[in-house]
């Protein structure tokens, strides 16, 4: 299954070398959650995007409340709201959406398989307020039979229910390391489509992320 998964990962990015616009952009984020309740997960999370060809920096903000309503092994069913700012050279923007999600999973003796999906309602300063669907799909497993070493792939699509219709879509494929107890570290490679209407893009991206459980 995860040979599958990397299989088309690289049939994917072999296609988009074909792209004539390419941006390459390297992503650092940082992530805080902390446990409230049994269920309830407040998290707070920054990222940075650098894109060293035309010397951009972006900075994007997050705080995020979830509930779980509906928890066991294979599924997972909730709520949340999340507070978004971003800012582009010197403008910033702010956003609110509360969202449901959902998540199947699934385990075996060789990986694990993951299934979410999420509906949000955007609700934008200057821009017209919409639902967006968010869906993606993630594969990891332990090729050293560590628990504390993982390597996964993953692929994700966004679909807004305004002009833009389906406007992005990601694949990923990286390595996560569980550092200490409350400590993860991940590095991973992206491929990003994203639409700018009429026209798409594609970005490479190198990731490196931290979080933290406290």
């Amino acid at each position: 299954m995860f040979k599958k998964i990397i299989i088309l990962f690289l049939c994917a990015l072999a296609l988009s070398l074909q792209s004539q616009e390419r941006i390459f952009q390297i992503r650092n984020s940082n992530n805080i959650e902390k446990r409230i309740s049994k269920n309830t997960f407040l998290s707070v999370e920054d990222r940075v995007y650098i894109t060293p060809k035309i010397e951009k920096l972006n900075f994007i903000l997050l705080g995020e409340l979830e509930h779980e309503y509906y928890s066991k092994k294979w599924l997972e069913l909730g709520i949340s709201g999340r507070l978004y700012w971003k800012k582009n050279s010197e403008e910033w923007s702010f956003e609110q959406s509360p969202m449901l999600f959902g998540k199947i999973s699934s385990t075996s003796k060789k990986f694990k398989i993951d299934f979410y999906n999420r509906v949000e309602y955007r609700l934008l300063k200057n821009e017209q307020n919409h639902f967006r669907h968010r869906q993606r799909i993630k594969v990891a497993l332990e090729p050293f039979q560590k628990s504390w070493f993982t390597v996964f792939a993953k692929e994700e699509g966004l679909y807004s229910f305004d002009d833009e219709k389906f406007n992005r879509l990601r694949m990923e494929i990286g390595i996560s390391m569980k550092l200490i107890n409350f400590l993860e570290l991940n590095f991973s490679y992206l491929l990003e489509k994203k639409k700018k209407i009429p026209d798409w893009t594609t970005s490479d991206i190198l990731a490196i992320n931290l979080n933290f459980k406290i």
